[in-house]
């Protein structure tokens, strides 16, 4: 009986160490999505920052008028995303401040929708963001729609269409790397997928999914 007890004791303090190892990774697996959250916004606060510079640039004539008011909507609503307690924020107001550029009239459609992952959220609205800025100084129109809802399946779906120019997703230069780099890869690192539908003289249409089944 007494040779027992040691073995027993070693087996609650082996249970205990284990213990402790499972809940440092836990915590280290926080604190890594909480920095990458982090450095998620701080990416989408400088492209929205540089976005804003980019208008007052191309559109220097009337950019005294607009630049105060859109500075304000942009810092309203992305203040708002760090502070989320459980990591989640919901989409429909990010889409309202991705969609009020100063050139392109953009008509939309949000159905209610479930809180989305930060970082997921954050991605959709820099890629609508940058495809507007895309819409404005290639398209040749300054007219767009996006719809936002939830597919059959239960994804969560953005469409964001131009009847623009349109042009060849095959044949996009490598050092343009706003549509592939800026929307597609940064949506894929976020657990989604961007498709891109566009073809010469048809106008573009860009379809943000989350999550990324496989499925068309």
């Amino acid at each position: 009986m007494c040779s027992s007890a040691p073995r027993r004791a070693q087996a609650r303090s082996a249970d205990r160490l284990t213990a402790r190892v499972a809940a440092r990774r836990r915590q280290a697996a926080v604190d890594a999505a909480r920095r990458s959250g982090e450095r998620e916004y701080l990416a989408t606060l400088h492209d929205t920052a540089s976005t804003t510079l980019l208008m007052i640039a191309i559109g220097a004539r009337d950019g005294t008028r607009w630049v105060p008011e859109r500075a304000r909507q942009d810092l309203e609503q992305l203040a708002k995303v760090p502070g989320s307690d459980d990591g989640r924020v919901d989409l429909g107001p990010l889409l309202d401040t991705a969609t009020r550029h100063p050139a392109v009239r953009v008509e939309m459609e949000i159905d209610a929708l479930p809180p989305l992952p930060a970082t997921l959220a954050l991605a959709i609205f820099h890629g609508v963001r940058e495809a507007l800025t895309n819409v404005e100084r290639h398209a040749g129109v300054l007219e767009a729609s996006l719809r936002a809802a939830l597919d059959e399946s239960g994804r969560v779906v953005v469409e964001l269409r131009d009847r623009g120019r349109g042009f060849d997703p095959e044949r996009v230069a490598a050092h343009r790397r706003g549509l592939s780099g800026s929307i597609v890869e940064r949506m894929t690192r976020a657990g989604g997928r961007v498709l891109v539908g566009s073809r010469p003289g048809g106008g573009t249409t860009l379809r943000w999914m989350w999550p990324d089944d496989g499925d068309d």
